[in-house]
C-alpha cells in the first residue's frame, strides 16, 4: 500500500477527509502519522469517491491517491504565493465556466489572463491549477 507523502500537512489531510467524506472516526484526535495510515487504509477499502469541483478539483480515487502520494508542490510556495496562485486559478475556472466573461476578474484583458495562466501553470501539481489550465486549454483548441 502506498504512503501519503510527508509534505502534506495534517490540516490538509483533515480537509481531504471532510471534502471526500472519508469515514475515519475521531481523526482530529490523531497525530499526522495515524491520520495518514487511516486515510490510505480507508481509500484502499472503497471503490469510488465523490468528485470535488470546489476545493481540490479531483475527479476520482486514483487521482486523489496520486495527489497524496506525490510531494505537495505547493510547499515550494509561501502561504501568500500559494493563495495568489489559487485565487488566479479560481478566476480562470470562473472565466471558463461563465461564458468567457472577464468583467468580474482581476485580469486587465485576455492577454493578461494568458500571462497569469502561464505563471500558475508552473504549479500544475496543485489540482486547482491543473483544472484551470485544462479548462483554458479546451477553449484554446
Amino acid at each position: 500500500m502506498n504512503k501519503i507523502h510527508s509534505t502534506h500537512s495534517k490540516k490538509e489531510l483533515y480537509e481531504i477527509i471532510e471534502v471526500f467524506d472519508i469515514n475515519i472516526a475521531n481523526y482530529k484526535k490523531m497525530n499526522k502519522a495515524d491520520v495518514s495510515k487511516c486515510l490510505m487504509y480507508e481509500l484502499s477499502k472503497i471503490d469510488n469517491i465523490k468528485e470535488d469541483n470546489d476545493f481540490f478539483f479531483i475527479k476520482d480515487k486514483n487521482e486523489l491517491i496520486e495527489y497524496l502520494t506525490n510531494p505537495d508542490c505547493s510547499k515550494e510556495l509561501t502561504v501568500k504565493e500559494k493563495a495568489n496562485v489559487m485565487e488566479l486559478s479560481k478566476y480562470i475556472i470562473m472565466y471558463c465556466k461563465n461564458n468567457y466573461y472577464l468583467s468580474y476578474s482581476p485580469f486587465l484583458d485576455y492577454d493578461d489572463m494568458i500571462q497569469k495562466a502561464k505563471y500558475i501553470a508552473n504549479y500544475g501539481d496543485i489540482p486547482t491549477v491543473r483544472r484551470a489550465i485544462d479548462l483554458l486549454n479546451k477553449i484554446q483548441n
